[in-house]
Parts: structure tokens; sequence; C-alpha cells
């Protein structure tokens, strides 16, 4: 009996959708809660832009020079980190390269060099890890909240089981009692029978007899009914 218990534990538990629906949510809350924490990574960010323009000279001195376009290209490269820190901070680093070259006598040709570096933290409003981290701590309290309510869905689904496991015995012992009680009633009225054809009995006694193994059939049918809908 209580293999068969264990067993159906084990089948109600590996099948009801409801639990694997309140798994998939608390995996669900779980990788929300996991992927919250991204805020703090490191965002790598890159940009080019690259520019080639002919324009006609711009004053009488070119025109004089001889210079007909005035071809300028510029080279543009970015590259930046940025990273949000637990105490509110945030921290971004850049790099710059610009690259220029032109023809017009009022221009120079240079490549330009920036490194740039910003820390940035609020005195008040917004600072502190309790404030910076406030949004994972709600996605923390939310799986657990999943977890509980699988675990209390679990525990639901689990008491369920037991409740219609011993419902299911329960009819099965209903059914050994009623058929020990049909057998009774079909030896009783096998002795009014016999105590009949003995001269010892009488029609009231076998009809008798007869009605209540009737009752008695009716009586294992109606647990047999039960029984199936137990098992089922």
């Amino acid at each position: 009996g209580s293999e068969m218990c264990i067993r159906d534990r084990s089948i109600g538990v590996a099948n009801d959708l409801g639990l694997q629906g309140a798994s998939e949510f608390a995996d669900a809350a779980r990788f929300r809660e996991l992927g919250s924490w991204g805020a703090f990574d490191w965002i790598f960010s890159a940009s080019a832009r690259v520019e080639d323009s002919r324009l006609d000279p711009s004053t009488d001195f070119e025109v004089g020079t001889g210079v007909v376009d005035i071809d300028t290209n510029s080279r543009d490269v970015t590259v930046g980190f940025q990273r949000a820190f637990m105490s509110g901070a945030d921290l971004t680093i850049g790099v710059e390269h610009n690259n220029r070259s032109t023809n017009s006598l009022f221009a120079r040709n240079g490549n330009k060099e920036v490194l740039s570096a910003a820390y940035t933290r609020p005195l008040l409003r917004g600072s502190g890890k309790d404030y910076a981290t406030s949004l994972q701590e709600i996605s923390g309290l939310r799986y657990q909240r999943e977890q509980e309510s699988l675990r209390a869905q679990r525990q639901q689904l689990l008491l369920d089981i037991e409740l219609k496991y011993w419902d299911l015995v329960l009819a099965q012992r209903q059914l050994e009692v009623a058929g020990s009680a049909l057998d009774l009633a079909l030896e009783q009225l096998q002795r009014d029978r016999r105590r009949r054809e003995a001269g010892a009995g009488t029609d009231v006694e076998v009809i008798q007899g007869e009605a209540t193994v009737a009752r008695r059939i009716e009586g294992v049918l109606a647990v047999e009914t039960a029984l199936e809908t137990r098992m089922d």
C-alpha cells in the first residue's frame, strides 16, 4: 500500500499540468531576476564616421593660387566603455581618434586623439545601494514568491493525492465488505432453500433471502462504481 501511494505521488507530481505551469513561472521569475543584474555589466559602444567633401574655393586668394576644388577627408573613430555601480555611481571611459586632411590653405591637416573619463555619483536622490539595486531586490522577491507558490501548489497536490489514495483504499475495503455480505446472503439463501425442501422452512423465508441477495448485489454494484471513480 505504501509503495503504491509513493508511486501515485510520483506520477501525480510528474504529470500535473498546474504544477508544471507553476514551475515554468518560477523559472521565468528566476531568469528575470538574473537578467536584472545586467544593468551593472560593462557596456561597450563604438562608432565610426567617414566624410569626404569637395567644395569650391571660398576666397579670392584661393582662386588666385590655382586651387580648383577644396577636398577634405575626415575619419572619426570613437570607442567607449560604461558601467553603473551598485552604489548609484556611473563610470564612462572613451577614446576618440580623428584624422583630417585637406588641400585648403586655411585649414591644417592633422590627427587628434582624445581620452576621456567621467565618474558620476548622485549625492541625494538615486544614491546608495538600496536605491540602485531596488529593481534587483524586487525581482528577487518576486522570484521567491513564485518559488513559494510552486512549493505550496506542490504540497497541495501531494495532499490531494494522499486523500484520493486513501479514498481508493476505502473503496476497495468497502468492496471487500460488500462482497463478504453478498456471500453471506447467498449462503443464507441456500440454507433457506434447503430448509424449504426439507419442509422446515417457508416460501416467505426464501423470498426474503432472495430480496436480501438482490440488495447486496445492488450494494456491490454501487461500491464497484465508486471504486472505478476513485481509480480514475
